[in-house]
Order: structure tokens, then C-alpha cells, then sequence
């Protein structure tokens, strides 16, 4: 089975007991994600077993026109010794109870380029809870070369709690831990599927990744535009996610 690099992918569904501090309230992952008010790129570090093998880039771009709509599109880069290699762009948008994946586009080395047009588009509620799954499943027409194909895409969302993660940016209190995964099935064969833990803060959206197949670990370096640091002399530490009392979000700026 190939395995295709997507930034956002479908949730195990199980419940499992965590080591991270649990939250009885719900959160906001698109608030975490900063989906909301995206940076305009944030810079990783890529290792395999503790050794750096390359350097990744997220890049964001607001309100931007595709699949007969705008969204937030979420660009992943890669590269030896700089990000200039596209990987794969993910489309969101949001509303005030849900996250909607729009579409992806996906440059495989064995399939090509593929564009996954969802309609409709695979929502999850955006209000997590610890220990609860969220995921949706959509159907869609992609074609691998010239050949047209009907594929199933599935994705969701386990929330595991919230941790204090290190990166080399700094300290990152109450991140919320996330297991994801995104799957493309043709009819019984699973073309492609990636397993990651994640991890999310409101001052910097993903800071911390862990490809559960590829055995890869991306973290934070470097955001753009740079946090303000709370301290005023350049100390990331303590930072402090917000956890909301309930589902009540503010008016979302992007709708489906």
C-alpha cells in the first residue's frame, strides 16, 4: 500500500487512556489550529530517530478561490535543505459548529498529482472533548493519470487531551493532543492512508507532529508573523492555551 504525505487525516476511533491532563470542557480546534487567524507560515524541524533528515513549511493563505468556493488553504512543504517541494494543500472552512475539509491536493509519487474535490465536504464538529472521535466520509471523482476514479475519503479526529509539549520555538502549556489520520479507498482497496499525532496551541496552531507510519517528528522552529513574546525578551515559555467553558464561538469568518 503507498502512503500519500496529508497534513490532516482521519482519526483512530478508540478510546484509549492518555498520560496528558484531561479537560472535561469542550475546546475549540479550529481556535487551536489557528484557522481562525492563521500566521502566514510557520517552519519545522523533521527528524527520524532524534536525527533532523529535513526541514517542512506550513504555508497559509486566506479566502482562497477553489472547488467553487474560498478557504483556507494549508500548504505543506518539504526539502534537504529548504521547503521547495509541495507535499500536499489541504482546503478548510469553518462555521460556527463544524470544520468542513473542502479539498486536497496531493503530488504522489506513484499516483501523480491528484486533486480530491469533496462535495459534499466532509465536516467534524469543531468543540472537542477528551476521549471523544469525530470523523465524515465523502465520495469523490479523482483522476490517477487519465484514468477517472471513485474514491471514498475519510477523516477524523481523536481528541487525547491537553499536554505541555517542548519544541525548539519554546514551551507550549495545555496543547491539545490529537490522533489523525486521513484514508482513500477504491471501493475494498485502501489506496492511501496516513496515521499522525498531532499537536495544537491558540498562539501558534500546529506545533508538534508524529507520522505514526512514516516514524517522522516535526517540530516548531520558526512562525511567521513571530509571536510576541510574554515576557518581552524573546522567552517562549508558559505559554497558556484558553479553554472555553462551553460550545458558544464567537461568528465565524468563514462559512461553507
Amino acid at each position: 500500500m503507498k502512503r500519500i504525505g496529508f497534513s490532516l487525516g482521519v482519526m483512530v476511533a478508540m478510546a484509549v487512556a492518555f498520560a496528558g491532563t484531561c479537560f472535561s470542557q469542550t475546546v475549540d480546534f479550529v481556535h487551536y489550529a489557528r484557522y481562525d487567524n492563521p500566521p502566514a507560515q510557520a517552519d519545522y524541524i523533521v527528524k527520524v530517530t532524534e536525527e533532523i533528515t529535513s526541514v517542512e513549511r506550513l504555508v497559509y493563505t486566506k479566502d482562497y478561490p477553489f472547488n467553487g468556493t474560498t478557504s483556507l488553504k494549508v500548504e505543506r512543504l518539504e526539502g534537504t535543505a529548504a521547503p521547495d517541494k509541495s507535499l500536499n494543500a489541504n482546503f478548510f472552512r469553518y462555521d460556527d459548529e463544524n470544520l468542513y475539509v473542502v479539498a486536497s491536493i496531493v503530488n504522489d509519487s506513484v499516483y501523480g498529482k491528484m486533486e480530491i474535490l469533496l462535495n459534499p465536504y466532509v465536516s467534524v464538529p469543531r468543540f472537542a472533548a477528551a476521549g471523544v472521535t469525530f470523523s465524515g466520509t465523502a465520495e469523490t471523482l479523482v483522476h490517477i493519470g487519465p484514468i477517472p476514479a471513485l474514491v471514498t475519503v475519510t477523516v477524523s479526529y481523536f481528541f487525547a487531551g491537553l499536554e505541555t509539549v517542548e519544541v525548539p520555538l519554546g514551551r507550549f502549556e495545555n496543547a491539545l493532543k490529537a490522533e489523525t489520520s486521513k484514508t482513500i479507498s477504491l471501493g475494498d482497496l485502501e489506496m492511501a492512508a496516513i496515521r499522525t499525532t498531532e499537536w495544537y496551541h491558540p498562539l501558534a496552531g500546529l506545533i508538534k507532529s508524529y507520522g505514526m507510519d512514516s516514524k517522522k517528528t516535526a517540530e516548531l522552529q520558526e512562525i511567521a508573523p513571530p509571536l510576541e513574546s510574554p515576557s518581552g525578551i524573546g522567552e517562549w515559555r508558559h505559554m497558556e492555551a484558553v479553554i472555553p467553558s462551553g460550545a458558544s464561538a464567537s461568528k465565524a469568518n468563514s462559512h461553507p
